[in-house]
C-alpha cells in the first residue's frame, strides 16, 4: 500500500463495494456514512452514467435521459467513482468480483505534495435540457452523455465545451533521487466553467 502524507488511501472488501453500488442504486446509505460524496460517475459496458445527490438518494442520468445513459447494473458495471470535495470511493469489476479503494484528504493538504488538475469533458453543443438536474450534451462527432449539470445554449457559444472534471494529484518524492511522481488521483467535483464577462 503506497503511503502518502496528505492523504487516507484504504483498500475497500467485497461487501463494502457492494453496499455502495446497492447506495448508488437507490439503496439504504453505507454504515460508515460517507456524507461528503456530491458526485457519481460509472463507466458501463452500454454506456456512462453521470449522477449527483443533495443530502439525499442519489439521481442517476438514466431517470431523465433513459435513450444516452443505462440503468446502473451489477452485470454491466465496469468502474464506480463516487466523489467529492474531501474523498473518492472508487468501485472497479475485477476477475473476482468487486474491488475497490477509498482516497481522501487527510488535513489540509500541503501545496507542495498534491495538485489540482482539470480536464475538458466531452460536449459542446447542448442537445436537450435541463431535466432533473442533467444536460444532454454531444460533440461533432455524435458522442452524447447526460451530465449532472444544469447548462444553458450559452453556454456553450463559440463551440467550445464548458464542462470541466476536476482532478487531485497526490504527490511523492523520491529521497534517493528527488524526483517528485503522482503517485495517486481522484475526481474531486464535475463543473461548468463561466465564461469570462464579454468573451464569446
Amino acid at each position: 500500500m503506497i503511503e502518502l502524507p496528505d492523504a487516507v488511501l484504504g483498500t475497500l472488501v467485497s461487501a463494502q463495494c457492494q453496499e455502495l453500488l446497492a447506495w448508488a442504486q437507490g439503496g439504504e446509505e453505507p454504515l460508515d456514512r460517507p456524507g461528503g460524496l456530491r458526485w457519481l460517475l460509472a463507466h458501463c459496458d452500454d454506456g456512462v452514467v453521470w449522477g449527483y445527490r443533495e443530502g439525499g438518494p442519489w439521481v442517476l442520468s438514466h431517470t431523465a435521459f433513459p435513450e444516452v445513459s443505462p440503468p446502473l447494473l451489477a452485470e454491466t458495471l465496469q468502474e464506480l467513482r463516487l466523489f467529492g470535495e474531501d474523498e473518492e470511493r472508487f468501485v472497479w469489476k475485477g476477475t473476482r468480483g468487486l474491488a475497490g479503494r477509498r482516497l481522501a484528504d487527510a488535513g489540509e493538504p500541503d501545496a507542495a505534495r498534491w495538485m489540482s488538475d482539470q480536464r475538458v469533458l466531452v460536449g459542446n453543443q447542448l442537445r436537450e435540457g435541463p431535466k432533473e438536474g442533467f444536460t444532454l450534451v454531444a460533440d461533432g462527432g455524435g458522442t452524447r452523455h447526460a451530465v449532472p449539470l444544469e447548462c444553458a445554449a450559452a453556454d456553450f457559444a463559440g463551440g467550445l465545451s464548458p464542462l470541466r472534471l476536476e482532478l487531485r494529484h497526490y504527490l511523492q518524492s523520491d529521497d534517493a533521487t528527488g524526483a517528485v511522481r503522482v503517485a495517486a488521483t481522484r475526481l474531486v467535483r464535475v463543473y461548468r466553467e463561466e465564461k469570462a464577462e464579454g468573451s464569446r
